[in-house]
């Protein structure tokens, strides 16, 4: 048995090793892509942009730029130096990305290392952080996820290391600084030390992490005339919720990793039935509210990033717990999870390899090319320009107008008027205009109402078409294909 457990351990490790190599391959292709993946990196590189002018990026809604500064200023900040000193790109920020999603998977490893003091239990939790495709496709991006995860990790390291308040409480405040939705990792570490009847350093702790934060919030609202606690807070909860979409994110976070969110539950039953009461477990109990906030019309697969990372945190304890071998001999618990480890990286791997990835292929040559003729387009074009993605044009040097997505739902609650956008389309304002749907196809979408599509149908005709990866001149791909239109 021992000997089994040995070469089931390497097996797991060379698979775990698989994924991460497979996680390098992609980052790479993304970061040294030179344009837009998701539809929120375009609208962050602009915010830089104004960062690194002297603007915060929270304006009136009433006024053009039609822009929503939906998180705190700190990640945008951080990218604004290597902005300001090489001018605008993404890989800046898809770089911090995912070199923060590096730093996560050590603090889970260090996490793990602290709990089991072994080695084996440690890497697969770090290594199995990779595998997710949440992780796969979010980590990489042009937004402040991973860096605010990154963060989360460092502070409930720090915090079971037994470290002094303001070195575990400090990185909690700089992630709150990042995402404003990061308070259970904070929350769970105060609850942990009430638990333990240290009453004081629960309170300090509580007192830095939301202090700190707390305090430079409110110093930006008063800076921008009232409007950051507008654009961080109020405009999230003008989007629509419903409760469909937090059962589609369950289901397909279930579907994805089924084994590691069964092992997590599994500790979880081990530690209520023994009245345990542990830092990992409070924290993958309180990681569940994600699900509840994903709710939210617009929401992505980066609400799923911290549940991810404390099931990773628990699939390691229980290594060291449930697989530990006794008197020296591995039981048929040991055998039973390094095998169930080892069933979870195939299915995991039916989504990058064998399904194709539909939401998150690794860009290709043949794909830059064509996007680069669409770029061309936006650089040959005099006057403003409309685009889905924004990053055509802030790396073309055009002015970004609207944030199409949000400025929708913002005026579905009544917050925003679109007439002066129909009023603009009317008059043939934009020179060129980028859509990721056919208008005269389409009656409405997710980022536009139909009285916008219905203008741009009326005024606007189409000038050409740019193929995702997969598709070509005469078949679109499954995501990344765009449709070009200009005044008729």
């Amino acid at each position: 048995m021992p000997r089994l457990i040995c070469v089931l351990n390497g097996a797991v490790l060379v698979g775990l090793v698989f994924v991460f190599g497979s996680y390098l391959f992609h980052a790479y292709h993304v970061v040294t892509f030179p344009y837009d993946i998701d539809y929120g990196e375009g609208l962050f590189l602009n915010w830089v942009q104004l960062i690194a002018g002297g603007n915060w990026g929270y304006g009136s809604i009433h006024e053009e730029p039609y822009l929503v500064g939906f998180y705190p200023p700190l990640y945008p900040w951080i990218v604004s130096f290597p902005v300001q000193w090489c001018g605008p790109s993404l890989a800046w920020g898809r770089w911090l990305s995912v070199l923060s999603a590096l730093g996560t998977g050590v603090a889970i490893f260090a996490i793990v290392r602290r709990i089991s003091g072994r080695l084996f239990p440690a890497a697969v939790g770090g290594l199995l952080f990779f595998l997710p495709m949440h992780v796969y496709f979010w980590t990489v991006l042009h937004r402040v996820d991973s860096l605010a995860l990154f963060f989360t990790m460092l502070g409930l390291y720090l915090s079971m290391s037994g470290r002094r308040v303001a070195w575990c409480a400090i990185p909690f405040a700089l992630a709150l600084l990042t995402r404003q939705t990061t308070i259970f990792a904070p929350m769970s570490v105060v609850a942990w030390l009430v638990c333990q009847k240290q009453w004081r350093r629960a309170f300090l702790l509580g007192l830095v992490s939301f202090g700190i934060p707390g305090t430079i919030y409110l110093i930006l609202h008063a800076i921008t005339d009232g409007q950051f606690l507008q654009h961080t807070f109020t405009y999230h909860t003008d989007q629509a919720f419903r409760w469909g979409i937090v059962l589609f994110f369950a289901a397909q976070f279930v579907e994805h990793v089924p084994i590691v969110v069964g092992v997590g539950l599994f500790m979880l039953m081990r530690r209520f039935m023994k009245w345990q009461c542990d830092l990992p477990a409070i924290y993958l109990v309180s990681t569940a509210a994600h699900f509840y906030l994903s709710g939210k019309v617009g929401s992505a697969w980066n609400y799923m990033l911290e549940p991810i990372a404390a099931l990773c945190i628990m699939v390691g304890t229980a290594l060291f717990e449930v697989g530990r071998p006794t008197n020296g001999k591995g039981g048929i618990p040991s055998v039973l999870l390094r095998i169930l480890l080892l069933v979870q990286i195939v299915i995991a791997f039916q989504i990058p390899w064998v399904r194709e990835v539909e939401d998150a292929p690794t860009p290709d040559a043949s794909y830059l090319d064509r996007v680069e003729r669409l770029s061309q387009w936006v650089r040959d074009t005099e006057g403003d320009c409309l685009s889905e993605h924004a990053g055509f044009l802030v790396l073309n040097g055009k002015r970004i107008t609207l944030q199409p997505f949000v400025m929708k739902h913002l005026a579905e609650h009544g917050k925003w008027s679109p007439q002066p956008l129909i009023d603009d389309l009317g008059q043939k304002r934009y020179r060129l205009i980028i859509l990721t749907f056919d208008v005269n196809r389409a009656r409405a979408t997710a980022k536009f109402q139909d009285v916008v599509v219905t203008a741009i149908r009326n005024h606007y005709q189409l000038a050409g078409f740019v193929a995702g990866p997969g598709g070509s001149e005469s078949k679109p791909s499954h995501n990344w294909n765009y449709w070009v239109y200009r005044p008729k």
